[in-house]
Formats: C-alpha cells, sequence, structure tokens
C-alpha cells in the first residue's frame, strides 16, 4: 500500500510531467542532461505510467519486486485480450522469472480469488514452455503432473495456490501485467512502494 507521503510526491511529479507535457507528441521533448539511458524515453511517457501505478496502488492491485511492477485492472479475458491490454498499458503479461516475480502475482492472485494466464506458452511440442520472447523457462512453480500433455493447453495459468498449470487460451482469467521501471528504485527508496 502506498504511503500518504509517497502518493503526493508521485502525484506532484506526474502533475509536473502531464502539465508540462500536455499537447507534446514528442517533438521537442526535453531530455534529462548526463542520463543517455534515460534520454531514449521521453518524459512524457513517465507520467502515463506514474498515473497508472498510483491508480492501482491505491486500489492494492500493484505489487513489486526488484525492477518490476505487476498491476491488475481487475478484468476477466482470454489470453490474447490480455496479450494486448497489457501491450496497451506499456507491459506485458506477467512472466515470473523467480520466486519473488511469482510471490508478486500470486499475491494479486490471491486478493481477486482468480485463475491468471503467465507471459508462457507452450510451442509445437507437448509438455515444453518457453516465455513469450522465447527464452527457455528455468524457474516454475508448477503443480504435480503439469504441464499436462493436453494438445490444446499451450497456455500457462497461475492457481489460487500460487502454483502453475497448463490450459487452453480461450479461457476467461485474470489480466496481470507486468512494467520495467527506472523510476521503481526511486519510488521505493521515497516511501516504500
Amino acid at each position: 500500500t502506498m504511503s500518504p507521503q509517497l502518493l503526493h510526491v508521485v502525484t506532484a511529479i506526474a502533475f509536473l510531467l502531464v502539465t508540462s507535457h500536455a499537447g507534446d507528441h514528442g517533438e521537442g521533448i526535453q531530455r534529462i542532461p548526463g542520463k543517455p539511458g534515460l534520454n531514449e524515453l521521453p518524459i512524457y511517457r513517465y507520467s502515463a505510467l506514474l498515473l497508472y501505478f498510483v491508480v492501482f496502488a491505491l486500489d492494492e492491485t500493484i505489487t513489486t519486486f526488484g525492477k518490476k511492477m505487476f498491476a491488475t485492472n481487475g478484468q476477466e479475458v482470454d489470453f490474447e485480450t490480455t496479450l494486448e491490454a497489457c501491450k496497451q498499458a506499456g507491459g506485458s503479461i506477467a512472466s515470473p522469472r523467480n520466486k519473488g516475480e511469482n510471490d508478486a502475482v500470486f499475491s494479486i492472485v490471491r486478493l481477486f480469488n482468480r485463475y491468471a494466464y503467465l507471459g508462457i506458452k507452450g510451442g509445437g511440442i507437448p509438455g515444453k514452455f518457453s516465455f513469450l520472447d522465447g527464452t527457455a523457462v528455468n524457474y516454475t512453480n508448477l503443480h504435480a503432473g503439469e504441464p499436462s500433455d493436453i494438445g490444446e493447453e499451450n497456455c500457462m495459468e497461475m492457481c489460487t495456490d500460487g502454483a502453475w498449470k497448463s490450459t487452453s487460451c480461450n479461457q476467461n482469467r485474470l489480466t496481470i501485467c507486468e512494467f520495467y521501471s527506472l523510476l521503481l528504485p526511486f519510488l521505493q527508496n521515497v516511501g516504500h512502494l
């Protein structure tokens, strides 16, 4: 949960960024001097993400681990719709790559008491899954006997106990997105987000 102090800081930053770039579509965006990595992303993009995170943090539908934030809009939709919703929000489907990230996603699943899709899909080989970017899945939290060898179960979901199982991609599941944030260490230091 966001502290009142952090809420004020984040709201002020978001307000300043939104008002300073209202109507700006990227032309003439001021860059941060001496920060070449940050200069690749326009400042106005941060304002949208900050507002997004503030809204979800106030509703306790956001959690963090490391440099990732995990958030839900509370909607239950199929895999492709989840994928598109996360992409439009500037993130991707939650893809836990270690126990800490899995626990962060599980905290949202537990809060809503709903299964959620993970950013892990099966290929043409039964029982073989990978992250959406094609990298191998090195950390798992699979139920016993999973993934099953049923041909139509090409998606992976987190169950309400935090364990994973394969499922078909046309089920309606809770949307949980992940976001990588350069601002996350700052937000954590300011108010213990």
